[in-house]
């Protein structure tokens, strides 16, 4: 009788574990984000005019993503440590979308009477959705 109980046991757990390992879920990871930058900002060229009291800063954005986009850029204005001092927005591409793999163009003037120690700029392109 004892081997029978054993038997009978012993074929019980195996139809239990069994029916677990048919019956479990995996769940697939989501994909890595991906890393690089959906935009990039090129031919940026930032010049003095009008006895240096107007900065004119223009480029392009790049789109470097899979879909058509559209928006501004903002351009920080910042001092010998890199600290933002002021800044100006414009229009990329009049704000019409421009798609995967090609460019949109900006340009704006700013006014920097006001603004002293300007060493650089810096560039954030916002998509308008």
């Amino acid at each position: 009788m004892h081997t029978k109980t054993s038997f009978l046991i012993v074929l019980f757990l195996s139809l239990v574990f069994s029916a677990n390992a048919l019956g479990q879920t995996y769940t697939i990871p989501y994909p890595a984000e991906h890393a690089e930058p959906e935009f990039r900002i090129e031919n940026l060229s930032a010049d003095l005019y009008s006895d240096d009291t107007v900065l004119l800063i223009k480029g392009t954005v790049k789109n470097m993503g899979h879909k058509s986009v559209k928006g501004y850029v903002i351009v920080f204005l910042r001092d010998e440590n890199n600290d933002q001092i002021g800044s100006v927005e414009t229009d990329v591409n009049k704000r019409g979308s421009f798609g995967s793999g090609d460019s949109g163009k900006f340009e704006v003037a700013a006014d920097i009477q006001s603004i002293t120690g300007i060493k650089n700029v810096s560039i954030e392109f916002v998509e308008i959705r």
